[in-house]
Order: structure tokens, then sequence, then C-alpha cells
């Protein structure tokens, strides 16, 4: 079976070469040393692999000296720590498209060298506003993003110098209206270690806490960077120092939590460099190697004992690690990588090694790869996922302790040269913009196709056939569905299809999709009775359909259809307004592997479920315990006119914390919008909250099949797992609608219908009702035999 080479690229993580530049990437600001989550991930796509100092690269700036220091990205602006000389320490503000400077401001005299760090190592932090930023002389200065400098403090002149053996290194965490900035010393001072909380628009201290420890000699020491916990609405800074990990209160700093348990033996050089951080629930905790500690959040008091999940020995020394959630990865010092279970700590491959060398800067996962540069300013691309595999080796062949930086399509990487944007620049699209892209994006497929393609493609705009879609595969259904199929069109053709979808969609969402579609081609694709089965019934990407209804145009009414197993996409647009209902998500096998990386492309919704239900008090969860699911969803396919009861736990009810999961539940969908649209539709369910309901039907901890709903005047979610759930073999329905807004105009349960329309509805009802059934008992005999394999799953 012809495999789709445009699918393969826009998977994000199956490109193995950065060909693929003109799709539109989820645009992300990277604004502290670890990026826009705090922990090194990045949801980019097509980014590079492959470059040198001359090739794939946008610009470079010469450096007058090696730093520590990560640049710091913001719209049109980058912000670099600079040690200018042997004394001087600057701020630089760059342009972000050209390189060149655009202010510097003077930070610090005191620069000075202590072995490979000099007093430039801290990371500034921005808001896109204003950007903050700590020297290792220990000044700490605010300005505008104009270089209007707003305040200044001398931390040593305050509260002492500081102690470090090799120099202060720590950036400071923004967090709300606060910096969070950790002075963790004791090798060269008697004074003891503090957490300090600042305003950061006044500079003044809100808060200084003391951090007592047991660690002796240079164990006091840390250079690491406070993390930010956050869990059922509570809210927590994690500092790693001094033998210990400890959880505080960002309100007062007290200690709500210790695990004394980073250097059990009680050596005198344990300082700590690789920093903690939270990915998924859980606290990741480095240490000088041995031992690196999970833990789960919730803990008071001591908590070695109580909430450590795992723990290893493969740990790093000066590199942070890094995890996408299923896998754990560690890159040490001398080069050796380590893969382990993220939830569990099991070993999935290693040690291997990766270019011999000494490793500084931490990796940074994006777009399915580990990108981890070492001090020779080597950078090696790892393919994530459960198998050791390189994809590149890119040689600068230059000092570098930096770690790298992602934003809009590039790469940022530090050497004591120069700073290198590495591949073409990818701004975000306006959702203004969207309509005329997706309009020249259809043009271009049009001219592609020919007369009879052309018109199969198009529809009238109030064409009853618009409601005649389908998630069972092609072999079930036995109407015809809209539109041309991509089994039936050349290479070039489907990739025209796959345009339209990119310039309508948000990155996030079209990686949504692709992976859906990929999951087909996974059950097509497998070996024995199961590809048989597959193709019987019509899995693969082959049996996906592409329509248009109405006129394309910038300023015009029109929409368009793609849709076929597990997936019925329906976008309208209505000048620069968007509408993404109905739409129904679903996903077979929930998690698969495929080209050495590991998809799980709806598990985030299930998460966000459970964690919704996790976070009710138990007369909310009581109230949101319903009897009754459906087989699959109440309002899926043939059933435009039916609207499940409104029951469960009324989101009016709960706290502002409740109610913000919840909305952040619903973008599992909405997030397939463009961000301007999607805000816009978040604000609408937003207003709704009163009058929203939330369904829960099945085991609490999601140990089994479940089901659940949001649903108010303006919205309809309902996710159903089926078969066995969060297992290879099992899969995900899910479904989005607006009553109020379906097909971008017309609502549910409308006052009036004509005879046909009516009449084409029961009609695809019984159709799919007698389809289901059918589909049912396929689903229930089949097994995938070699289809995907087995994945380290979440517990």
């Amino acid at each position: 079976m012809r495999t789709n080479p445009l699918v393969t690229c826009v998977a994000g993580v199956l490109l193995v070469a950065a060909t693929c530049a003109s799709g539109v990437a989820r645009a992300e600001n990277w604004p502290a040393w670890r990026g826009p989550t705090g922990d090194g991930v990045s949801t980019e796509t097509n980014l590079p692999v492959e470059w040198d100092t001359e090739r794939n690269i946008a610009w470079k700036l010469a450096m007058p000296a090696w730093s520590g220091s990560t640049p710091i990205v913001w719209g049109e602006r980058i912000f670099l720590n600079v040690a200018v000389d042997d004394d001087s320490i600057e701020l630089w503000c760059l342009d972000r498209e050209t390189g060149e400077p655009l202010w510097k401001r003077h930070l610090s005299d005191g620069n000075r060298r202590l072995r490979k760090q000099n007093m430039s190592s801290p990371s500034p932090v921005t808001d896109g506003e204003r950007v903050w930023v700590m020297t290792g002389t220990g000044i700490l200065r605010a300005f505008d993003v104009d270089g209007n400098e707003l305040w200044m403090r001398d931390i040593p002149a305050s509260y002492g110098p500081f102690g470090l053996n090799w120099g202060y290194a720590s950036s400071p965490l923004l967090h709300g209206d606060a910096l969070y900035v950790q002075v963790l010393h004791g090798m060269r001072t008697d004074d003891p270690s503090y957490v300090l909380r600042i305003d950061r628009d006044s500079g003044e201290t809100v808060w200084r806490v003391e951090r007592p420890t047991e660690a002796v000699r240079e164990s006091p020491d840390s250079y690491t960077t406070p993390a930010l916990l956050e869990y059922d609405g509570v809210q927590e800074i994690v500092i790693t120092g001094g033998d210990a990990v400890t959880g505080h209160d960002p309100e007062t700093g007290r200690e709500l939590w210790r695990a004394d348990g980073l250097n059990p033996t009680r050596q005198r050089d344990y300082r700590i460099v690789a920093s903690p951080f939270v990915r998924d629930g859980l606290i990741y905790a480095p240490t000088r190697v041995r031992p690196l500690l999970a833990l789960r959040p919730g803990g008071r008091g001591d908590v070695l004992d109580s909430h450590v999940v795992w723990s290893t020995d493969n740990g790093p020394d000066v590199p942070t690690p890094v995890t996408d959630g299923e896998y754990f990865y560690v890159v040490n010092d001398r080069g050796i990588v380590f893969v382990s279970d993220a939830r569990t700590g099991e070993p999935v491959y290693g040690p291997e090694r990766i270019r011999r060398g000494t490793y500084s800067a931490s990796p940074v996962l994006a777009d399915g790869r580990i990108y981890v540069t070492n001090e020779d300013g080597v950078t090696t691309v790892l393919r994530a996922g459960p198998e050791f595999e390189i994809l590149a080796e890119n040689d600068f062949d230059d000092y570098c302790l930096s770690s790298p930086a992602i934003s809009e399509g590039q790469i940022f990487i530090r050497t004591t040269g120069h700073l290198y944007a590495i591949g073409e620049r990818r701004p975000p699209v306006a959702a203004d913009a969207t309509a005329g892209a997706t309009v020249d994006a259809v043009e271009a497929l049009l001219d592609l196709l020919d007369e009879a393609q052309r018109t199969a493609v198009r529809h009238d705009l109030d064409a009853a056939v618009r409601r005649n879609w389908s998630n069972l595969p092609a072999g079930v259904v036995d109407f015809d569905r809209n539109g041309i199929r991509l089994g039936d069109l050349s290479d070039t053709q489907r990739a025209a299809v796959f345009d339209v979808l990119r310039a309508s969609l948000s990155a996030e969402g079209f990686d949504r999709v692709s992976q859906i579609v990929r999951a087909d081609e996974v059950l097509a694709q497998g070996s024995g009775g199961a590809g048989l089965r597959g193709r019987a019934v019509g899995w693969s990407e082959d049996n996906y359909w592409f329509a248009l209804f109405g006129t394309p145009s910038a300023g015009g009414v029109w929409a368009w259809q793609f849709g076929g197993h597990h997936l019925a996409v329906n976008v309208t647009f209505d000048g620069d307004r968007m509408f993404l209902t109905p739409t129904f998500l679903g996903v077979e096998p929930a998690t698969f592997e495929d080209g050495g990386a590991v998809y799980a492309p709806m598990r985030a919704e299930l998460d966000r479920g459970l964690a919704q239900l996790g976070a009710l008090d138990p007369a909310q969860r009581a109230a949101a315990m319903v009897e009754e699911r459906p087989r699959e969803v109440h309002a899926g396919a043939g059933r435009d006119d039916v609207l499940p009861p409104l029951e469960g736990a009324r989101a009016g009810d709960w706290p502002a914390e409740h109610q913000e999961l919840l909305l952040d539940l619903v973008s599992g969908w909405v997030g397939l919008l463009p961000e301007e649209a999607a805000a816009a539709r978040v604000d609408e369910i937003a207003a709704d909250l009163d009058a929203t309901r939330f369904a829960w039907n099945g085991p609490t901890d999601g140990s089994g099949a479940v089901y659940y709903r949001v649903q108010g005047p303006r919205l309809l979610v309902e996710f159903s797992t089926q078969g066995d759930l969060g297992a290879t073999a099992g899969h995900y329905h899910s479904i989005y609608r607006n009553p109020a807004n379906e097909y971008g105009g017309a609502p549910m349960l409308p006052p009036e219908r004509s005879r046909s329309t009516a009449l084409g509805a029961v009609v695809v009802a019984v159709i799919t009702a007698a389809a289901l059934v059918l589909g049912v008992v396929r689903y229930r005999r089949r097994r995938l035999s070699g289809s995907a394999a087995p994945a380290a799953q979440r517990p």
C-alpha cells in the first residue's frame, strides 16, 4: 500500500530531515532557561536536523566570550547575559530577524572566571514586556523590552556575600507577580542558605526564608534553578541543594515537605548542578549522578520514604534531564545516554554512547527528537522513543556551555564565538490571515485536480450531504463519503489536501489529525489476520475523504470537511471567523509506535478528564457521576439532532481553579483552531460556565472503561474509551459540538427542517446504527498482531 510522504512528514516526529519548512509550526517563545514549560520541552515541529557553521544558518552574531547562559526569545527580541570582558557583564537585546543588537545595558562589574564558569551564567527571564536578569555577582536588574531600567537589587549587599565554590549560577524563576531566587551555599561561607520571593514590579523582597541543611563542605552548594509544581489546584516552589529536595509555599516561603535523600552517604563534594523539574505530575530531582529521585506531589514533612516513586543511579551531574512523560532521557557528562520509563523508572535502553566529549549543556526535546550539545560544539540529534537512534551530528567546532533554545521553527545555540540562529523562522499565522492562506491552499489544490475530481470535491454550502459523515471504517459504512478519496489521488494531490489542513488548523491540531490518520495506517499494516481484516474493513490512510462546501473566499462563508475512520473535521469560515463543529476525534490504537517514536494523540484528553474528576471534592464528584453511558457517544455520526440529558456536576458551583481545569480540558478540542480563533471560542465557553455540567461514568481512577461529558448552552464534548483502557489495542472516541452553531451557523434541534434533510438524517442514522453493530462485533474480535510494539504505558 502506498504511503503518503506528506503525512509522514507532518506527523512531526516522523521527519528525519528538515525538508518540510513550508508548514506552520506551533510558534512558541522561549522565555526562560528551560523553555515555556520549564522542563526543556517544546511543542514545535518541522525543526532543523542538520547544519554546520554555514549550512542551514539564518544568521550568526559574534560573541565576546563563552557563557553558560541560554538565549531567551520572545517575539521580535532575543535577550542574552553577556560577559563582555574580564570585568564587565551586560544584557544584550537582539533583533530576532537579523541578530543585530538593538541595545546593550551594563549589569555589573566584577566578572571573573571560576574554572569554566564566568559571572554571566544565569539566564534572563521575560514575560514579553519586561526582562529580569541575575549575574553571578548577585546583581539583579529589571528592564522593559526597550532597555529602560526599572529597578536594581544587590543581593549580596542585602544578605551577605555568596559562598559557592564555583560562583553563583542559578537563574530566577518567574511565576505570577514574583521572582523566586535561591541562594544555596556553604563551601566558602558560614552564612545560611535561603530562598527569596521578590516582587517583579518593584524589586522589593516579599519574603526571605532560610533553608537549613545537614550537608557539609561543598555539598551545600547548589547551582540549580527553582521549579514550579502545580497539582490539584496547589502551587509549590521546588528547590534542590544541600543534599535535599524541598517544596515551599509560594505565598510564605514556608517549607512544606523535604526528601533528604540526594546524598545518602553525606559525601563532602555533592554540590548539585542539574536542576529539578516537573512533568505530568512527577517531580524529578537530580543530584551529583546518584541517586536521581522521582517523587509524586502532595506530601508534607519528611517524604523520603512515602513519596519517592522511583530512583536511579544513572543520573547526570551537570546536564538536566528531559522527559516527554512517557520516556525519561538522561545524557550524562560523558555523553552516555540512559532512557527509562518516566512513570516507573524501569530501564528502556542504555547505556548508549553519543559523540565522545564533555557535556554541560542540557538536552531539549522537540519534534520527537532530543537535541544535546557537548562542550566541543557538537549537537547530536537523537530520535525520541524506546530505541536508540542517532539522526545527525552537527559540529560547530567551538566551545559551548549553553543549552539550546527553540522558537518559531528555529534553534538557537550559543558558542564562545557566535550565537547561531539555525533554520528558517516560521512566525505564527494570525487568525485573520488563516482564511486567506487556506483559500490560497484550496486554489492550489483545485489547480492540480482534473475536471471530474473538481466536480466530486465541490458541493453547495447548504448541501444535505454535508451532514453525511462517519467515524467508521470505509468497509463498514456503505454510503458514499463526500468529496475525493486520498487513495485515488497522486502524491502531489494528496500533499495539496494536507496543505489545506495545515493552513487552516493550529500546528497542534494539524499534528493531531496527522497522527490519527497515521494510526489507521498502523492498523492496516498489521501482520497476519489483523492486517487482512484491516484492509477488508477499510483501515488505511487511503480511505480518508476531503470535500469543499461553498465557494472559498477570504471574506465569504464556506467550509471544508475531512474525515475517515475515527475522524471527521468540519471547518467553516465566515470572513475572519472560524468554526470547528461538529468534529469527531478518535484513535485506534490509543498508543502506537511508528518510525521509532511512540504516539498517543488523545491520551491528554483522558488525563485531563481524570484530573478534572480528581480535583472535585466528594460532593461534587458524587454529583458528576451518572448511571448510564452510550456505546460510544450520544451525538456522533448521523445524530446531529441528538442532545444527551443535561446532568452531572454544575461547573458554576466550583472554585475558579476547578473551572480553569475544565477550560483546559475542552482545549483538547478547541485547540485544533488557530490561536486567536481558539481564544475566542474559549471565552464563549467560559461565559457559560454557570450553566455547564460535567458528567462521568466509570471508575474514578481510570482503571477501566470511562466516559465523560462536558455540556453547556454552546458546548457538547463527549469522550469515551473503547475496549481495553490505555492498552495498545484499546482506542478512544470523542465528539465536539456547539449546539447553537453547528456547521458554522445551523443550530442543533432546529425549529424547522426540510423533509429531505430530515429524511437524509434518518437514513444516515439507520445506516450508521447498523454499521455500529457490525463494527463493534468486528472490533471485539479483532486483535492487533505485530502492528505496533507495546509502549510503556502510564499506570
